[in-house]
């Protein structure tokens, strides 16, 4: 033996099988690639959301088809954020929120094309990109529960009880663990609270 390995050539069959392999390969490292390249990182999607603005601003889109003005769009959220209707706003109320939409939400959204943004026009369009959002939107806007009657009526019952106690009206074991536990309910509900609103 000469150690030189002597190479056959393929039949017409084996090339269109090895074109084949190659073709399957390609396609599904294409089509893997195509979609890590669409799909939005998740430290991405959650530093978007984090924002209630930018969360109104993606809800608000998504029940609009087609393009919307800026101005509409500030409209509706300084109204939300002020728990009002839009017609009640102050001029005030409606800068504030535009400007900030039009200075950072707006062109941050853009940014990862989740919405398209003129700032030249003032039109905003929602991309097809959202839709990887919307499983970690509230179908309902989550601010208009009413967190401060919950904390009013937990915090009043607390003090009821902590008064019931100090005055000797109370003063049982059951009412100390009571209140232990409206206490505890109370620290709940403001974390649960203040977590849902980053």
């Amino acid at each position: 033996m000469t150690g030189v390995r002597e190479e056959r050539e393929s039949t017409p069959a084996e090339e269109d099988a090895s074109a084949e392999a190659g073709r399957a390969v390609t396609d599904s490292t294409a089509s893997v690639e195509g979609r890590e390249a669409d799909a939005l990182p998740l430290d991405v999607v959650f530093d978007v959301l984090r924002n209630a603005r930018r969360r109104r601003v993606l809800q608000y889109l998504d029940n609009h088809a087609g393009q919307v003005t800026l101005s509409e769009l500030a409209e509706h959220v300084a109204a939300i954020e002020h728990d009002t209707t839009p017609e009640a706003l102050d001029t005030k109320q409606r800068k504030r929120v535009y400007v900030g939409l039009y200075q950072s939400h707006l062109p941050k959204l853009d940014s990862i094309g989740v919405v398209t943004f003129d700032q030249d026009r003032g039109l905003i369009e929602r991309n097809p990109t959202a839709t990887q959002l919307e499983r970690y939107l509230d179908s309902e806007d989550s601010d208009a529960r009413p967190w401060h009657h919950y904390k009013r009526f937990a915090g009043v019952s607390a003090l009821v009880m902590l008064l019931g106690a100090v005055t000797g009206i109370v003063a049982s074991v059951d009412a100390i663990a009571l209140l232990l536990g409206l206490c505890v309910g109370l620290a709940g509900l403001v974390a649960f609270h203040a977590y849902e609103r980053r």
